[in-house]
C-alpha cells in the first residue's frame, strides 16, 4: 500500500513540473512612453502591447497604487489636473505568473499667463540724452523675443531675444514707447495671449534758443530796453550788476534802469528749457552811461557886425573834463535894410559838443 501510494505521488509531481515547464509569463512587447509632459486641462494616453499564451488581466498604478477601472491595456488621463502627476506602470498577470512594464514619468504643467513690464532709467530727458528700456517677462517661457516701438514705429530688431534696448535720438514731445513680448511657455492659460504688450510715456525736452540781446551800448539816459529775441513760449531770467535794476520784465523784454553815471553794468539773459531739463543758454550785453552834456548856452553872445568890421570874440562854457567843444561858421546871408538891399557878412555861429558818441547842437 504504501509502495502504490510513493508511486502515485512521484507520477503526480512528474506531470506538474511537466505542466509548468511548457507555462509561458505575459511578455511586453511595447512599454510606454519613458516621459509625458501635459498641461493641465490637457490628455494623455499610456498603452502597452503583450504577448501571452493564456489571458491576462492588467492592473495600472501611479506611484506603486492601483488605479481604480484601469483594467486594460490602455491608460486614458483626461482632463489633467496637477494629482496626475506621477509615475505610472502596468502590471500583467497570466496563469503562469505576472511582469511589469516600464515606468513612465508624467509630468502635469501648471498653466501660465504671459505678461511683460517696460521700465525705463529716465521717464523725462533733454532732447540730445538716451534712455535705456528693459522689458522684464513674466511666465514668458524660456525663450521669449521682445519687439520695442517708438508709437508705431518698431525701433531696434523685431522679435530680438535681447530684453534691453537704448533709445536715444528722441525729437522733442511725448512719446509712447511699448514692448510686445512673445512667449514660448509651453502651457497657456486659456483665455490669455502669447503676445502681450506695454507702454510707458516719456517726455522729451527741447534744447532753449540761444537770446540775442544785441551788442555794447553807450547811453545818456538813465534807462535802456532790451529784447532777448526768443519765443513767447521761453521766458528769460534778467540779471544786472553795479546795482542797475530791471524795473520791467515780461521774459522777452526788460527795462533796465538806474545805471550809475559814468560807469557801465553788465546785463545778461539766462534762458531755461521748457521743463527745466536741458542746460540753460545766455549771452550778455555792457551798457555804459555817460554823465549829462554840458549845454553849449552861447545865444548870450549873439552878435552883429559889419563887412569890414572885425570878426568878435567869443567865450566857450566851461566844459566838463570829458568834453570837447567846436566851433563852426555859417555861411554868409543877404540882409535887406530900409527897402534897399544891402549885402552884409552876417556870421552866426554854431557851438558844436562832443561828448563821446553825442552830440548837441545849438543854432
Amino acid at each position: 500500500m504504501k509502495k502504490a501510494l510513493l508511486i502515485f505521488q512521484i507520477v503526480l509531481s512528474t506531470q506538474l513540473l511537466f505542466a509548468q515547464s511548457n507555462c509561458t509569463l505575459p511578455k511586453i512587447i511595447t512599454n510606454p512612453a519613458t516621459t509625458i509632459s501635459e498641461c493641465v486641462g490637457g490628455a494623455i494616453s499610456l498603452a502597452v502591447q503583450v504577448e501571452s499564451t493564456s489571458s491576462v488581466i492588467y492592473e495600472w498604478q501611479k506611484n506603486g497604487m492601483p488605479i481604480s477601472n484601469s483594467n486594460g491595456p490602455d491608460l486614458f488621463l483626461s482632463p489633467l489636473t496637477a494629482w496626475d502627476d506621477g509615475s505610472y506602470q502596468v502590471k500583467v498577470t497570466n496563469s503562469c505568473g505576472k511582469v511589469f512594464s516600464t515606468v513612465s514619468q508624467v509630468n502635469v504643467i501648471l498653466n501660465t499667463t504671459p505678461n511683460v513690464a517696460l521700465v525705463s532709467n529716465k521717464t523725462a530727458i533733454c532732447e540730445q540724452e538716451s534712455i535705456l528700456l528693459t522689458a522684464f517677462p513674466i511666465n514668458g517661457g524660456s525663450n521669449p523675443v521682445f519687439t520695442f516701438r517708438d508709437g508705431l514705429n518698431i525701433v531696434g530688431t523685431k522679435n530680438q531675444a535681447a530684453n534691453t534696448l537704448t533709445l536715444s535720438n528722441l525729437t522733442p514731445g511725448e512719446h509712447a514707447i511699448s514692448v510686445e513680448m512673445e512667449s514660448n511657455a509651453s502651457c497657456i492659460t486659456i483665455g490669455s495671449n502669447r503676445s502681450v504688450s506695454v507702454n510707458i510715456n516719456i517726455v522729451v525736452d527741447a534744447n532753449p534758443e540761444f537770446p540775442k540781446i544785441g551788442q555794447d551800448v553807450v547811453i545818456c539816459s538813465d534807462c535802456y530796453q532790451l529784447n532777448a529775441g526768443i519765443s513767447s513760449d521761453l521766458k528769460c531770467t534778467w540779471t544786472a550788476t553795479n546795482n542797475a535794476i530791471i524795473s520791467f520784465s515780461d521774459g522777452s523784454n526788460a527795462n533796465v534802469c538806474n545805471i550809475p553815471k559814468n560807469s557801465s553794468t553788465t546785463v545778461s539773459c539766462f534762458v531755461q528749457s521748457k521743463l527745466g531739463l536741458c542746460p540753460s543758454t545766455s549771452s550778455q550785453v555792457i551798457i555804459s552811461r555817460v554823465g549829462d552834456i554840458t549845454y553849449p548856452a552861447v545865444s548870450s553872445q549873439r552878435k552883429t557886425i559889419g563887412v569890414n568890421d572885425p570878426a568878435p570874440t567869443l567865450v566857450s562854457p566851461l566844459l566838463a573834463p570829458s568834453e570837447t567843444g567846436t566851433w563852426t561858421a555859417i555861411s554868409p546871408a543877404n540882409i535887406t535894410a530900409n527897402g534897399q538891399e544891402e549885402t552884409y557878412l552876417d556870421i552866426p555861429f554854431r557851438m558844436e559838443y562832443v561828448h563821446q558818441l553825442w552830440k548837441k547842437f545849438l543854432l
